[in-house]
């Protein structure tokens, strides 16, 4: 008997789930991205406020854990937000890429 064709599947079976389980982290990962992002960005702002220049370093450590964690809670919230946009941004550059295709040209990359 020929082993390939069950470790193909059985391939084929732990990719299926690793994807699974990656799609339903995926948006807890952006969310908790963008709240980092965010969270470095409003930091030098928020630590001036009264009552937080005292501690600048618990400050500052709370403010980005609370903008990780609304974040997250935001792109949970937005999902379907979020893929309809990314859908968008995807049909304009692959209609760009192909109407650019079937003029002659040559895609630009941005080089």
């Amino acid at each position: 008997m020929d082993p390939r064709g069950a470790a193909a599947v059985m391939a084929g079976v732990f990719l299926l789930a690793f994807g699974l389980a990656a799609y339903r982290y995926l948006y807890q990962v952006l969310g908790a991205a963008a709240g980092l992002a965010g969270g470095l960005v409003l930091r030098p702002h928020l630590i001036g406020l009264p009552g937080l220049a005292e501690h600048p370093g618990v400050a500052g450590i709370l403010i980005i854990t609370l903008s990780i964690l609304i974040g997250i809670f935001l792109a949970i919230r937005l999902r379907k937000v979020l893929a309809l946009l990314a859908g968008v941004i995807t049909g304009a550059v692959l209609y760009r890429a192909v109407m650019t295709l079937m003029e002659g040209g040559t895609v630009d990359r941005g080089v």
